[in-house]
């Protein structure tokens, strides 16, 4: 099937004497001249993304060039391409070196002026001085006002010259304010740089290889990242063995001394001397609390400094890699008709799945590491932005209502797209964008009014109004009410309960210092089975708590050793993880008795039928495979692969029981590997999990599709209850709700994202740091809590966000409570 539109605009076309039997949208849209004939149609504004379809038409047969006039008519099919170019062209060797050089450059760059290989020490000494960092400051507002600057005049307008020269202008902006803010953000101008690969990349797909086939495109650049990881690799181990730059304390050391204008600079009351402010034997006893905390901080921010510069080349590989897995894959993704698209699409959900899950990874281990966490989410947050970009360029921007019927994973993803509950999260995530998204529009088309650019006298422009237009037809009250549930599930897992959890396990490793082992292994296992009975309680602190009690005492104890306590630990682990999965499966399987319960889950959607069918074969979710009443075996034998993301986290908890206060030695960098490990564990899980659900969703749907028997009571609940959502959606509608409800709603939700905004970007002002390594009743400065478990709250801020938080959710049970009164009193008689 093709697009109405776009037949009604090309056939006439054909019928008035066209030659070719393949007509290329992309040229028949660029390069063809209008008709004078206005009876024919403009090509819609979809044209040139409309996947191949071939059509049959004997009315738009055309002649060869050495037919008789009179001669009859071969009927030949025509075929729609979409594609980038007027022809497909084998890549040259050319342009695969140019491929090569995009893919080079950056990674040149970042080693050159970042690693301790090149000039990082340099670069970084000469960016540590606080007025460097403010004069950063001061050159990133003002590529934010010439960005915006560019957008109001619509930079889209200028001749080429003068875009290149804005483009270019902007860039070096950007990059130096970058750069001076490098004592503060030691990643961020890695992560610019590199950021350069896929920049060049689409400049060079835009102008120079655009009649190259994506498959070949994609294979060179998977080539060319995984050649530039190889050499970038080997070059760093050559240098560490040629030059006795290895990790271990003579390096550490060297760095140290290297990066000394770092320390002098890092804290603002004073110049920082490693020994004395900062090193094992540090003494703090003339500053105040605040000042030591402000110390502390400094010399950890100038020790991730020089961390970062001498493990560069690792995360240039790391980005190499991942960049070559991307390409590798994107090397199969086909968007010429609605089958190839549905794989591109399951591509792309696969990709954001596993960005989501290392996100969810960073804030996993925040109680072990918060410094990995932050540099972890800024990575993985790129490469979600990245996606988006490379979705936005590459997926045809056609219907998805043309192509949904064949496909039961295409509807999902199509009514996904018109859930609440993702409007809830997008606007969660960028609504604090629209309000100045919204005025910088405003005034570009006032800009355009006054220089008679437009005839409209819109306040929006025609693509803002669009989109205007769209968002108000959004069940807005839904959507508020589900951004104050996401809030507070996000307050319970990520806040309250982790910093809880933290320091009860912290107060318990206490405690257990002096029992004897087998005590200790009996108490470690009851605890950690029934902590994981709570669906708040994060899994990663109960295995980095394991690991360092017992591996403490593995250390203590001589018939042990450090090597016996691991070993235990992660045993320990394994039996804790499975019999908990079985308590939870008979959670599961009696309270699956329930139709209730039933219902929320799902168990009559595809999505659960096909997580069903996985789970009756390898794949363990304990509660669901309870409620489901499948093969209790199956389900444990399913769950030992957690063996994989539990070890590195037992690791990485023993390992910290050999950090010194102050050192920076080897087990350090062991421990932030394993935590590293676990993420990516974690984040590979997540991976082939989603994987599964898409593929059996996409092999069986019609067939999980279809009614059930035993799911008639459920199909007989949602029945009942029909009539009450409906007055309720009837009662909420946001042009329905008074002036109070609405402020209500609305405050409710703004009050939360506020909230959560402060937890996330401010916490190190609104919670003092603190893990399961940490001690209660240590000092600040040393990272404990001076024996008070409430002083892990730093006043004001914290308490602030607290309030908030909590006013937020008192306003939402009342709006709440509110609507469903409405919601009955229109169902009486």
């Amino acid at each position: 099937r093709i697009d109405p539109s776009l037949a009604a605009w090309v056939m006439p076309r054909l019928e008035m004497g066209g030659n070719q039997s393949v007509v290329r949208v992309h040229d028949a849209v660029e390069g063809e001249e209008p008709l004078e004939d206005s009876a024919i149609p403009s090509p819609p504004a979809c044209a040139a993304d409309v996947p191949a379809t071939v059509l049959p038409a004997p009315s738009a047969l055309a002649p060869t060039a050495s037919a008789e006039p009179d001669a009859p008519i071969e009927a030949k099919p025509f075929a729609f391409e979409m594609s980038y170019a007027r022809s497909t062209v084998p890549l040259k060797r050319n342009q695969a070196v140019s491929i090569f050089l995009a893919v080079l450059l950056p990674n040149v760059i970042v080693i050159a002026c970042f690693s301790d290989m090149g000039l990082g020490r340099v670069l970084f000494n000469a960016t540590s001085p606080r007025t460097v960092s403010l004069a950063g400051d001061g050159i990133i507002v003002c590529a934010t006002f010439f960005a915006c600057c560019l957008y109001v005049v619509d930079v889209t307008r200028f001749s080429r010259p003068a875009r290149i020269v804005s483009a270019v202008l902007l860039a070096i902006l950007v990059t130096a304010g970058t750069v001076m803010k490098s004592r503060k953000y030691p990643w961020a101008p890695m992560l610019l740089v590199l950021w350069i690969t896929p920049a060049t990349l689409s400049l060079l797909r835009k102008f120079m290889l655009r009649g190259v086939p994506r498959s070949q495109f994609c294979a060179a650049v998977a080539s060319s990242a995984t050649l530039c990881a190889i050499i970038t690799a080997v070059a760093w181990m050559l240098w560490m063995a040629l030059s006795g730059s290895g990790w271990r304390q003579a390096t550490v050391d060297r760095l140290i001394r290297d990066f000394a204008d770092v320390y002098e600079n890092a804290y603002s009351n004073g110049a920082l001397r490693y020994a004395l402010h900062c090193g094992p034997s540090k003494d703090l006893s003339a500053y105040d609390h605040i000042d030591a905390k402000q110390i502390k901080s400094a010399c950890s921010s100038a020790n991730t400094v020089w961390f970062m510069s001498w493990v560069c080349p690792f995360i240039a590989v790391i980005c190499n890699m991942v960049s070559a897995l991307f390409f590798f894959m994107m090397r199969w993704v086909q968007t010429g008709d609605a089958k190839q698209l549905q794989f591109t699409l399951k591509i792309c959900v696969l990709l954001l799945a596993l960005l989501i899950g290392g996100m969810y990874g960073a804030t996993y281990i925040s109680g072990a590491s918060v410094q990995l966490g932050s540099t972890l989410m800024a990575f993985f947050t790129a490469g979600v932005v990245a996606l988006m970009i490379w979705a936005y360029l590459e997926i045809p921007r056609i219907s998805l209502a043309d192509i949904v019927p064949p496909s039961i994973l295409m509807t999902l993803l199509f009514q996904a797209t018109r859930s609440d509950w993702v409007r809830a999260i997008a606007v969660g995530a960028a609504g604090v964008l629209v309000l100045p998204a919204l005025l910088l529009n405003m005034g570009k088309q006032r800009y355009m009014q006054w220089r008679s650019l437009t005839d409209s006298k819109d306040k929006y422009t025609p693509a803002c109004r669009r989109a205007v237009d769209q968002l108000s037809v959004w069940k807005w009250q839904g959507i508020l009410v589900k951004i104050c549930i996401l809030a507070e599930l996000f307050f319970t897992f990520q806040v309250g309960v982790a910093k809880i959890t933290y320091i009860f396990l912290s107060w318990l490793n206490t405690s257990l210092e002096t029992v004897d082992i087998a005590v200790v292994i009996v108490m470690v296992y009851l605890i950690g089975f029934t902590m994981f009975l709570l669906p708040p309680v994060p899994g990663a602190p109960v295995y980095v708590f394991a690991g360092i009690v017992l591996g403490a005492q593995g250390s203590r104890n001589a018939s042990v050793g450090f090597a016996g306590g691991i070993f235990i630990a992660i045993s320990l682990s394994l039996i804790m993880k499975l019999t908990a999965c079985t308590g939870q499966y008979g959670i599961g399987y009696f309270m699956g008795r329930s139709v209730k319960i039933q219902q929320l889950i799902a168990v009559d959607s595809v999505p659960t039928r096909a997580i069903e069918q996985i789970l009756r074969q390898d794949w363990p979710t304990s509660v669901t495979c309870g409620i489901l009443k499948l093969n209790l075996f199956q389900m444990l034998l399913g769950t030992l692969p957690v063996f994989f993301v539990l070890s590195p986290c037992v690791l990485a908890g023993a390992f910290l029981t050999k950090v010194t206060g102050g050192e920076n030695n080897i087990w350090n960098m062991l421990s932030t590997a394993a935590i590293g490990a676990s993420v990516f564990f974690q984040c590979g899980a997540m991976l082939v999990a989603l994987y599964l659900i898409l593929q059996v969703m996409e092999s069986c749907g019609p067939e999980l599709a279809r009614e059930r028997p035993e799911h008639a009571a459920i199909a007989e609940l949602t029945r009942k209850e029909e009539s009450y959502v409906k007055a309720h959606d009837m009662v909420t509608q946001w042009s329905g709700l008074d002036t109070t409800q609405q402020v209500l709603v609305a405050s409710a939700a703004l009050l939360h994202l506020l909230s959560a905004f402060i937890f996330v970007m401010l916490s190190e002002v609104c919670f003092r740091p603190f893990s399961v390594s940490s001690r209660i009743h240590d000092d600040f400065e040393e990272d404990g809590l001076e024996g008070n478990a409430a002083n892990i709250l730093i006043l004001p801020v914290g308490l602030i966000a607290l309030c908030f938080f909590f006013l937020a959710t008192g306003i939402h049970i009342l709006h709440s409570s509110a609507m469903r009164r409405r919601a009955l009193a229109a169902l009486a008689p």
